[in-house]
């Protein structure tokens, strides 16, 4: 699916809802774990950036850590987006009433298509948006930009 579409679908981590305690809330904080995972890697990717802020923009291991901070973001976003099967579903349903359980129903089952046809509806426009703004691409100059504005932004936050 990667190949073909230029994303790919994970699998979603198995839990028996029977072992959490709160029915209402447990799913809850087992689709939060997700983003909060995704945050812990930002923050310790980040810190490393810094640490190696020394090295310059053009070393490999800045550069893969750039990516890695970059890529953690886009995921947490992603997966904070209230459409099932993503984790943002889960937790605007904890809030939700119980009255709403038939809507919730019927958007996991619809949902992966919903999220498909909101991918290729974003891929599509950013298609053509990269015609008109040729700059915004991600490459790999746009990733030794923003390398090159953390070390800048490193070496004037050290005494």
């Amino acid at each position: 699916l990667l190949l073909l579409a230029g994303f790919g679908w994970g699998k979603p981590t198995p839990y028996n809802p029977l072992y959490l305690k709160s029915q209402r809330w447990g799913p809850v904080i087992v689709a939060v774990a997700g983003p909060v995972s995704n945050l812990i890697m930002i923050v310790a990717f980040g810190l490393l950036l810094r640490a190696f802020a020394f090295l310059g923009t053009t070393n490999l291991m800045v550069l893969l850590l750039v990516a890695l901070v970059q890529i953690n973001i886009v995921l947490m976003i992603f997966n904070l987006i209230p459409i099932p099967p993503l984790d943002g579903s889960k937790v605007v349903f904890g809030f939700l009433p119980r009255s709403t359980e038939q809507f919730q129903m019927n958007l996991e089952r619809l949902g992966p298509m919903l999220l498909i046809g909101l991918i290729i509806i974003v891929r599509q426009s950013r298609r053509i948006f990269q015609r008109v703004y040729r700059d915004f691409q991600l490459d790999i100059p746009r990733v030794y930009l923003t390398a090159e504005r953390v070390i800048y932004s490193a070496r004037l936050s050290q005494p």
